[in-house]
């Protein structure tokens, strides 16, 4: 049975939310490396927002971390044709790195390794600069969370949220969800599918939630 019916158990749940998570916010907000939120939040602050102070929740359950993504600091591991097709090995989280790639001014984003799938959006694209780490309560990863937007005037001014599975030594990752930024709770919505696909070992029963307008 494919895990589309399992990964959208408890998104009822999400009814009581606050409308605070505006589909627009960064995934993640702009927290600093190792911030953590409550399992049941309902969102991180906008990108304007300042960092809170800091307090630990008990972790009884799956949680978020944020990590910045700054490619001018990533490593260039592979690059062809004058830059039209580059990859960077970026800091991570938890000893699991980054793997942007960005091919035809279009951009993806892997969990130490390419996964052998070009994940984006058709419009030219931006990566966001926050990638959010959903953990399980000893701290081991389990999904990211991120963020392209669209990058020319030309086009529809939009972004689409991104939730990727981190891979295991016999499993590449799996694409969860896309999820349309303007989406009503996105952010809380990603987390929701995330948790739902944490026990996940074959990327071949999964079949990706779409929501919104995500192509």
């Amino acid at each position: 049975m494919r895990l589309t019916a399992v990964l959208l158990c408890g998104t009822l749940a999400l009814a009581a939310c606050s409308q605070q998570d505006g589909g627009e916010q960064a995934a993640g907000g702009q927290q600093g490396p190792g911030t953590t939120v409550a399992p049941n939040a309902t969102d991180a602050p906008e990108p304007s927002a300042t960092p809170d102070d800091g307090a630990v929740q008990l972790k009884d359950g799956p949680y978020s971390t944020y990590t910045k993504l700054n490619l001018d600091a990533c490593k260039v591991t592979e690059e062809e044709e004058e830059g039209e097709s580059v990859t960077w090995d970026c800091p991570g989280y938890g000893g699991y790195p980054l793997i942007a790639m960005s091919g035809d001014g279009r951009m993806d984003l892997d969990v130490a390794r390419d996964n052998g799938s070009f994940e984006t959006i058709s419009p030219f694209n931006d990566i966001g600069d926050t990638v959010e780490w959903r953990l399980r309560p000893d701290d081991t990863p389990f999904a990211i969370i991120y963020r392209l937007r669209t990058a020319t005037p030309e086009a529809k001014q939009r972004s689409v949220l991104f939730v990727e599975t981190v891979p295991g030594p016999d499993r590449p990752s799996c694409l969860i969800a896309r999820i349309e930024g303007s989406v009503p709770n996105a952010n809380a919505r990603a987390r929701e599918l995330a948790d739902g696909a944490m026990r996940v070992e074959d990327c071949d029963a999964v079949e990706p939630v779409l929501l919104g307008e995500t192509g």
